[in-house]
């Protein structure tokens, strides 16, 4: 005999979580509150599709060749980094996959970010895909969640700008105007 009661229970919660993936995994425009603790705000006229780890904002192509991008990425701290600087080392590491001959970082400075200490690297690369230089921008978080935390205590955050020389400076200022609109909050954990 089959409980209907069960089965409609059972219908309702795997449409709420369809509708918890569409969410994830939607468009954005305006103000995002992500559930990993951050939030900003993009300009008029930009929008981003979130993904399971953040949001991606492409400035131009589409799919597979994508050349210019902010990506906004944000996790609970499972590569047990230690600082903020450990975080750009594996983004730039990720990168180096990604070249022809390498990653050249040409700038290390701390700095902050929502009034959290951070540090922001800029390097450059040739694709491996097409042979285009590229210039990019991170910013890296590593945000203790309470008092006195242990490793896991922690969500790491990046926002790494990619471009193209020719386009380089513009896509910079885009994305100084996003990083002044980020805030941190309590992440849904």
């Amino acid at each position: 005999m089959v409980c209907w009661a069960a089965v409609a229970l059972m219908l309702v919660a795997s449409a709420g979580a369809q509708d918890d993936e569409a969410r994830l995994r939607g468009p954005v425009c305006g103000h995002h509150a992500d559930p990993r603790g951050f939030s900003l705000d993009l300009p008029d006229g930009v929008c981003g599709q979130r993904s399971a780890n953040g949001l991606r904002i492409i400035l131009s192509g589409k799919g597979d060749t994508v050349e210019r991008s902010i990506t906004v990425w944000a996790e609970r701290n499972e590569n047990v980094d230690a600082k903020s600087s450990d975080i750009a080392s594996a983004e730039v590491s990720a990168t180096a996959s990604e070249t022809l001959v390498g990653v050249r970082v040409t700038r290390r400075t701390n700095t902050k970010l929502a009034g959290a200490p951070a540090v922001r690297w800029r390097y450059t690369f040739r694709s491996k895909r097409d042979g285009t230089d590229h210039e990019a921008e991170l910013v890296a978080v590593l945000r203790p969640l309470r008092p006195r935390p242990e490793w896991y205590d922690y969500y790491e955050y990046s926002i790494v700008l990619r471009s193209t020389p020719k386009e380089f400076d513009s896509d910079l200022r885009r994305f100084e105007q996003l990083l002044k609109t980020v805030s941190f909050g309590e992440p849904d954990v």
